[in-house]
């Protein structure tokens, strides 16, 4: 175990208590402070297909803020809905493109005009 926990960023105590298949695994630190605290540490094995904190954040629900709530996601959420709904009134012009330039086609007015189609539901 001395071997795997030479040069290893992840506190030996917290190694230590990982189950037996990933134990024996170097980790290196990936970042620093998550989760609001400065004192978590993302970690990530030398393969880079498993990642840990440590110290193990430590969440109270009575007090718990979404992250979408925390990170003030809420007016872009409601942008995304706006913009799907633009969206679906033009997406059978779409069908088989393989991509598309958008000019000014926030009601789908232009498209409609160049496509000579209606295109209003």
């Amino acid at each position: 175990m001395g071997d795997v926990l030479k040069g290893l960023s992840l506190d030996p105590a917290h190694a230590l208590a990982l189950p037996a298949p990933i134990r024996g695994e170097a980790f290196s630190l990936l970042k620093r402070g998550v989760y609001d605290d400065l004192s978590i540490e993302v970690h990530v094995n030398a393969a880079g297909d498993f990642a840990l904190l440590a110290p193990p954040p430590l969440t109270d629900y009575s007090t718990y803020k979404p992250r979408h709530q925390s990170l003030g996601l809420m007016q872009y959420k409601k942008a995304r809905r706006l913009i799907g709904s633009r969206y679906s009134k033009i997406e059978r012009c779409f069908d088989g493109a393989g991509s598309v330039l958008e000019i000014g086609a926030a009601d789908g007015a232009f498209l409609a005009q160049r496509i000579g189609k209606s295109i209003r539901p």
